[in-house]
């Protein structure tokens, strides 16, 4: 098993570096996982973060 998950990544390495589309389709994606993870530094939550309740007598 683990020579056919070996074999499918060199195929995928491959086809990476053949093809400029499949190369700008991942970057699409990267670049919006990294636009989320940049909005989640924004955004508080639970007790971690500023509010940790949605009553706003609490808030202050």
């Amino acid at each position: 098993m683990l020579e056919v998950g070996r074999a499918q990544k060199t195929i995928f390495v491959a086809r990476y570096l053949r093809l400029r589309e499949l190369q700008r389709e991942i970057q699409k994606g990267l670049n919006v996982v990294e636009s989320s993870n940049g909005a989640d530094s924004v955004i508080f939550y639970g007790k971690g973060g500023d509010i940790a309740t949605n009553r706003r007598e609490s808030w202050r």
